[in-house]
């Protein structure tokens, strides 16, 4: 870890990693996606373990565990993953040693580093989240700035921005391409 190809091979070696074992799997997961070393994968719970230990055969320096669902909620990465019904919606999840830490209004840093990673931050959140979440997060997202000594003239500025930013996007027609992967 530290080097900056550490990611890139870290990509490599899980791609080749879940298709050796999807292969092996008699029933196929439903959905599987990954970032680095966190996978998350709609299964039955019967599969759960031959799965784990097919994972897990891969390298004895590569061991996976595993998390299930709790009242239909499972963290992943940034968010949590809430499942209702057949759908399943996002929102933003801090783990409970979230410190709330972002940089400090009076830092030394020129002003638009601060307002562009607090600008970043807002409209991560927003984007993570589901729209039945956003009033909440909002209030969560205040208390954050507002500990980092930003002024709240400036939370509402930003925050008020990254509305206007959200909405204007969603109207723009998004263009999907995939990019084909070659070992």
């Amino acid at each position: 870890m530290g080097s900056p190809a550490s990611p890139i091979i870290a990509d490599i070696v899980m791609e080749e990693l879940l298709d050796a074992s999807l292969e092996k799997l008699m029933t196929k997961p439903r959905a599987v996606t990954k970032y680095v070393d966190d996978i998350f994968c709609i299964m039955k719970k019967s599969d759960i373990n031959t799965t784990l230990n097919i994972l897990n055969t891969f390298n004895p320096s590569i061991q996976f565990t595993h998390e299930l669902e709790k009242n239909d909620r499972l963290p992943y990465l940034d968010s949590i993953i809430i499942r209702q019904g057949r759908k399943l919606i996002l929102d933003w999840y801090q783990k409970p040693t979230a410190s709330g830490r972002l940089i400090n209004f009076y830092s030394k840093h020129p002003r638009r580093i601060k307002i562009n990673t607090a600008t970043n931050f807002i409209k991560r959140i927003f984007n993570i989240s589901d729209e039945q979440f956003h009033s909440e997060n909002e209030r969560k997202i205040r208390h954050i700035l507002s500990q980092n000594d930003f002024p709240k003239s400036t939370i509402d500025d930003l925050i008020i921005h990254a509305k206007t930013d959200q909405i204007k996007e969603a109207r723009q027609e998004k263009i999907y391409k995939a990019v084909t992967y070659i070992p």
